[in-house]
């Protein structure tokens, strides 16, 4: 389960969030989670715009820069818009029901076969000739049936996601830079739900999927998405992915309407708000964000953080009823406010 955060808790992730549900035009703003997780991942759920939260991981929010975080935060709204939660959901209400007959006409087979060997009046009774015919096919479609929907459905949301993020952001490359980060080899979100498998960014159960030459089976390969992503250089908008889709997939069918092109318009791309630097990003901001995001969940947890002069800070948990905490680094008693 994720913590809830609000503005006052963290600003940096909502004003994020709030960037992409106004580019967007979503009308209520989700509600925002985290999950206290090592592994780089984000997820969205609700069947109702109005119902919606994201969820990311503290491994995300420690590792990305601002415009890497739009990106993925642009795709998870765009689920969100798109009502992709409630398309899956009565996608695995469907495969439920295909399951649960499968198992009872399953059932059916074995209790007809049981009566034949226990009775040998029962014997002149065969099975309905019916029931045979469905038996035979639903033991042949159950298995079949289930990942071709999430083949075919979750697959192709996920490159719709992509062009809107890519749309929101109007910056391709901050999702594109995004994905190679989760893609890297890493560490399994433990806390990943196998029936909401299509709603996050990356398989979470599979990192060998999301990498070049990995197989998903609800993820298009991170290496084409990426690429895809990078050959957006003339706009962002939903013709420019079209077109890049195009030049990747050496003229397939392109992956957005051409009623959804022409309602999203045109969009020019813009240059990175992350300042650029020849070396990256320096390690102190890498720290310094990391630490911001622990103050966060340690002060939803009513953790105090109490600054001292000589410019540490201390964790004080709730439960600690001492009013001075000796600081190790200049030997000074801190007082710690009520």
């Amino acid at each position: 389960a994720g913590i809830k955060v609000t503005h006052d808790d963290y600003p940096y992730l909502f004003n994020v969030v709030e960037e992409m549900k106004i580019a967007s035009g979503l009308e209520r703003m989700p509600d925002i989670y985290i999950v206290q997780d090592k592994a780089m991942n984000a997820f969205s759920t609700g069947a109702r715009p109005d119902t919606a939260s994201i969820l990311v991981t503290t491994g995300l929010l420690k590792t990305l820069s601002r415009d890497q975080l739009q990106g993925v935060i642009g795709h998870e709204i765009a689920h969100i818009k798109n009502r992709d939660v409630l398309l899956m959901s009565v996608c695995s209400i469907m495969l439920g029901i295909i399951t649960v007959f499968h198992s009872y006409v399953r059932n059916v087979i074995n209790s007809t076969r049981y009566l034949q060997d226990r009775y040998l009046f029962a014997a002149i009774i065969p099975p309905p000739v019916i029931v045979a015919i469905v038996a035979v096919l639903a033991l042949l479609a159950a298995p079949l049936v289930s990942p071709l929907i999430h083949l075919c459905i979750s697959r192709r949301r996920e490159y719709l996601a992509d062009a809107c993020a890519a749309l929101y952001t109007r910056y391709p490359e901050g999702l594109a830079s995004a994905l190679e980060l989760l893609g890297r080899p890493g560490w399994r979100l433990i806390s990943a739900n196998a029936s909401n498998l299509p709603m996050y960014i990356v398989n979470p159960f599979n990192p060998d999927g999301n990498r070049p030459g990995g197989h998903s089976r609800t993820h298009p390969p991170l290496w084409e998405r990426i690429h895809v992503l990078r050959t957006m250089v003339s706009g962002a908008s939903f013709a420019d992915y079209n077109t890049a889709w195009g030049r990747v997939h050496h003229g397939e069918k392109p992956v957005i309407s051409g009623a959804d092109v022409a309602m999203a318009g045109t969009a020019a791309l813009r240059e990175s708000t992350d300042e650029q630097r020849p070396d990256g990003e320096p390690v102190r901001e890498k720290i310094a964000r990391a630490r911001e995001v622990s103050n966060v969940l340690l002060g939803k947890k009513n953790f105090r953080v109490v600054p001292c002069a000589c410019g540490a800070t201390w964790k004080i948990p709730p439960d600690f009823t001492d009013r001075q905490v000796l600081c190790v680094r200049c030997g000074k008693m801190v007082e710690i406010p009520k």
